[in-house]
């Protein structure tokens, strides 16, 4: 334990003449930013409960469906395998403070189960919405959709990618590079023990 207290002071040191920012100020900086997107997600979700669905008469409407809407499910059906309105937030493949000192456990826990549940939240009402409308033919109501499915849609494709993309390091070293990467480390830094 002795070792990864120096470890992170060490971090915290760099990060802090690097930036010149103390940590407890990008911690802050963090969680102001969680709050930020909470607020986003809680103005889409408003969005989608202020838009009113109506039985409408064919030629008091536009007649064409924005075909982007679509798009965004035959995105997400082709990245992760989900069918329109069967959106789930996925289980983290690692323990939330698995990915310190680098990412805060906080910061990992309230970015997965409070945003990312927020995004799938929005997502599915947004769709119980859009299938009302398709049914009631509003296709204004359809297309007033779209900002509140690509910004879901997105928002829970996106997360489910960035969960995947990171991971705790499975030991105390870091894993050299191989290939030609490792050919461009060495012929900037000398060495990657150097570039570290």
């Amino acid at each position: 334990m002795a070792d990864r207290d120096v470890y992170i002071a060490a971090l915290e040191r760099k990060l802090a003449e690097l930036s010149g920012i103390e940590v407890d100020q990008i911690r802050k900086n963090q969680l102001a930013n969680a709050a930020d997107e909470a607020r986003s997600i809680q103005q889409m979700a408003d969005y989608v409960s202020g838009i009113t669905v109506q039985q409408v008469a064919k030629a008091a409407q536009p007649s064409v469906i924005n075909p982007q809407i679509d798009l965004i499910f035959e995105h997400i059906k082709a990245e992760l395998g989900e069918n329109k309105g069967e959106h789930a937030l996925p289980p983290l493949q690692y323990d939330y403070k698995g990915l310190e000192p680098h990412i805060s456990g906080l910061i990992m826990e309230i970015h997965h189960t409070k945003h990312h549940q927020g995004y799938i939240n929005n997502l599915k009402a947004a769709v119980s919405k859009l299938d009302e409308a398709r049914d009631k033919n509003d296709i204004a109501s359809v297309n007033a959709l779209f900002p509140a499915l690509k910004f879901n849609g997105g928002g829970h494709l996106n997360h489910t990618i960035f969960w995947t993309n990171m991971a705790p390091n499975s030991s105390t070293t870091s894993p050299q590079p191989t290939g030609d990467l490792l050919k461009a480390i060495d012929a900037k830094f000398g060495s990657f023990q150097n570039f570290q």
